[in-house]
């Protein structure tokens, strides 16, 4: 057991003494294989529960630790025989989200310093977007530092150790490099901006946003961005990754879409390309929500499957012969080798170093020049395309031309004698149209003709009791009148002679048998009989009045009671025997400008529509009611005439304004009735509504507006 355990310190020993680093001044050195890596899985571990863990030896010149939610520690032991007392640790993943860097003191105690890509380039200790850590370490010593590693994306530890000048020797060559690499995409930034310009093609567009987007992208993960884009806001950085590798596929695959025209040659490949889109989003939207794991993951694989469709779709295309197709085939084959290339120096395929590190952005450099050349050529090859069509085009366009005047004299001729048929058409219909007007003034003539027979008929059976009243009292009171003028007569002879009492004795007794008392008040009957029958009579002509004034053409200040009143007097004959009336008018009623007598004749019309209405129930008559209301707002006057008859159903109702239309048997009505009604509510610039149920009635609501003259 004592040699087992002489045995392990021994080995132990021997790891410590190859982890151990020897920096010289020649250059810096990148120690992967020298690095002792330790995974905290919790990531809450301190330096001194740390230090006690036991760590393992990393295989690879850059570790890969893949993506997760661990803190992973990192163990290097450095040997100074540089000739320089400081030397940096240069840790360059600018992508990771935090480092700490720890260093023994004397006395035992750690100090440690703190990076992350929220702190500003310009605020730390050494301007650059690199994690770099300065070490101050005496020539020909020892000394072993820490650091702790924690990010949402991949964790490649590149770690570098050096002094200032190798250090900034690396630094140079790789601003170097991104400096050219910058210079060629924004030079073709804007020569294609200022094609698209030019020419306004879509492709150009999408090609010039995928070249932003694609270089903001190689930026972003080569720390540029950081360092030039958001000095002033470095908490984007962290995002700015997310955002642009979801982004970078949106146009490009928009782009291949536009130029290799796919929705025509290969129509169910978008819908992939939906489905990745979508997918895209819900990344996006995971690392927004601070899940950068998952998300990272996502965007990994959708990369590969979108890139991978891509070239799928350009191959395919390509042997199908689509023009343009190898021109972009071979574009994005240049572009997949860099990113394979970026790939691969991760499994240590391909050594780590500055050109395979920014093989991914000479991919896309050399990507984006072929893609230049295409799209020339498509411009050229669409020039091309368009003097074609236009030579097709004007010659289609002489032959059209000769039609066209052979068409010309053809339509010409037929417009002629089409005009001639037109002109005899155009006679025809002039003569029946005076027809037509003159069969609907007669028609118009016939209905007001049975309403004037109607109404003449009304009034000469209404005035025919009041004068049967006067000529019933004229007997009686003239054979009363007689009666004491003779008394009076008998009266006055009386001169005072010898036989005056027996002449007065006998006119006394004649009074006493004329009953003086009882012929006066039989008289005054009379009188009140034949005064009543004349009132009534000096009414049914005041109505007349009313109705009399039915055809004139200027407006007057009337009362809308007065003209409801006159029609009941008209068809008050009418309705005896048939119906009962309520009678509902509003004493306030102001005056209106309007036709009294053609209001009249529109009472007139709906209380007979309601006398036939209620007259098709079968019902006794006391049964059978017409309503009549007026009233009024600040605007406009009222009046409604109502049933409890048949009813209307609603296909009835809205054909009953319509000319000749009519539910009463062949020769009862016209069906002009309804319409006259309409055409004079339409001058008065009212309205009717109809309101009725079958079975339960109907009701015509009529508004006039209070108009000043």
């Amino acid at each position: 057991m004592k040699k087992l355990l002489l045995a392990l310190v021994f080995v132990v020993a021997v790891l410590q003494v190859f982890a151990t680093i020897v920096i010289t001044g020649r250059s810096s050195e990148r120690i992967g294989r020298h690095l002792l890596l330790f995974e905290d899985t919790t990531a809450v571990m301190n330096i001194y529960e740390v230090e006690r863990q036991h760590f393992v030896t990393g295989t690879q010149a850059v570790p890969n630790l893949g993506i997760g939610r661990s803190a992973h520690w990192v163990k290097v032991s450095v040997h100074n025989k540089s000739g320089s007392d400081q030397l940096f640790i240069d840790l360059q993943s600018p992508s990771i989200d935090q480092v700490w860097f720890y260093a023994k003191q004397a006395d035992g105690s750690f100090r440690c310093d703190s990076l992350s890509d929220r702190i500003p380039v310009s605020q730390r200790i050494y301007t650059h977007q690199n994690y770099v850590f300065p070490i101050r370490l005496a020539i020909d010593s020892s000394a072993t530092y820490y650091l702790r590693v924690i990010s949402g994306d991949q964790v490649q530890l590149p770690v570098v150790i050096g002094t200032e000048s190798s250090i900034n020797a690396q630094h140079n060559k790789g601003d170097l490099f991104f400096g050219l690499y910058a210079g060629i995409m924004l030079a073709l930034l804007l020569y294609n901006i200022f094609v698209y310009i030019g020419i306004r093609e879509r492709s150009y567009l999408l090609y010039v946003m995928y070249i932003g987007v694609v270089f903001l992208t190689q930026a972003n993960l080569l720390g540029y961005s950081l360092r030039f884009f958001f000095p002033l806001a470095p908490e984007l950085e962290r995002y700015a990754v997310f955002v642009f590798s979801s982004v970078v596929p949106f146009f490009g695959v928009g782009f291949t879409i536009q130029f290799l025209n796919v929705g025509k040659y290969l129509p169910k490949s978008l819908y992939f390309f939906y489905v990745m889109a979508g997918l895209y989003a819900v990344a996006l939207t995971l690392a927004l929500l601070g899940n950068f794991q998952v998300s990272y993951k996502m965007l990994q694989v959708c990369a590969g499957a979108t890139a991978t469709a891509q070239l799928v779709v350009a191959i395919i295309l390509a042997l199908r012969g689509v023009p343009n197709s190898r021109k972009y085939l071979l574009a994005w084959s240049t572009f997949l080798l860099g990113l394979i290339a970026f790939v691969l120096k991760d499994f240590e395929i391909l050594p780590f170093n500055t050109f395979t590190f920014g093989m991914m952005a000479v991919g896309s450099a050399a990507e984006s020049v072929l893609l230049s050349f295409a799209l020339a050529d498509r411009i050229n090859q669409l020039k091309t395309e368009n003097a074609v069509s236009q030579q097709k085009a004007l010659e289609a366009l002489r032959k059209n031309e000769v039609f066209i005047k052979n068409q010309n004299e053809f339509l010409e001729k037929k417009v002629h004698e089409r005009t001639v048929e037109l002109e005899h058409t155009n006679a025809e219909l002039v003569s029946t149209v005076k027809d037509l007007k003159l069969t609907q003034s007669q028609l118009l003539e016939s209905e007001k003709l049975a309403s004037l027979g109607q109404m003449t008929a009304g009034i000469a059976h209404e005035l025919n009791n009041p004068i049967n009243f006067v000529s019933s009292n004229v007997q009686p009171l003239k054979r009363d009148i007689r009666d004491i003028v003779e008394l009076l007569s008998d009266y006055s002879s009386l001169n005072g002679g010898s036989d005056y009492q027996e002449k007065l004795q006998k006119i006394k007794q004649k009074h006493r048998k004329m009953d003086v008392g009882m012929l006066t008040g039989e008289i005054d009957t009379l009188l009140s009989g034949i005064n009543e029958g004349a009132r009534r009579t000096a009414e049914i002509v005041k109505g007349l009045r009313v109705f009399a004034r039915a055809d004139k053409d200027t407006s007057i200040s009337a009362n809308i009671n007065e003209c409801i009143k006159s029609a009941i007097i008209v068809m008050k004959s009418a309705l005896r025997g048939k119906c009962d009336m309520e009678v509902e008018l509003d004493a306030d009623m102001p005056d209106v400008y309007c036709y009294p007598g053609k209001l009249t004749q529109v009472v007139m019309n709906l209380i007979a529509n309601g006398i036939y209405a209620n007259e098709r129930t079968g019902r006794p008559y006391l049964e059978n009611r017409i309503t009549i209301r007026s009233w009024f707002d600040p605007h406009h006057t009222y009046f409604s005439v109502a049933d409890n008859g048949t009813g209307m159903s609603e296909n009835m109702r809205s054909k009953i304004f319509e000319p000749f239309f009519t539910t009463k048997p062949v020769g009862v009505g016209t069906g002009l009735g309804l319409s006259i009604v309409s055409g004079i509510i339409n001058d008065h610039q009212g309205t009717i509504q109809v309101r009725s149920e079958e079975g339960k009635g109907s009701e015509f609501i009529v508004q006039i507006p209070i108009m000043s003259r």
